[in-house]
């Protein structure tokens, strides 16, 4: 239950930086509420 709180104060905090700064992308954002290790594969 903490955890599940942990990812959700880090993916809050990560989609309030993309609209802060108008970006559409964050550096290991989280993708998944429920996977929060699998982050977006870098593209090539």
């Amino acid at each position: 239950m903490v955890n599940n709180y942990l990812v959700i104060l880090e993916l809050y905090e990560q989609q309030k930086y993309m609209f802060d700064n108008k970006v559409n992308r964050v550096d290991n954002r989280i993708v998944s509420i429920s996977q929060p290790l699998h982050r977006n594969l870098p593209e090539k």
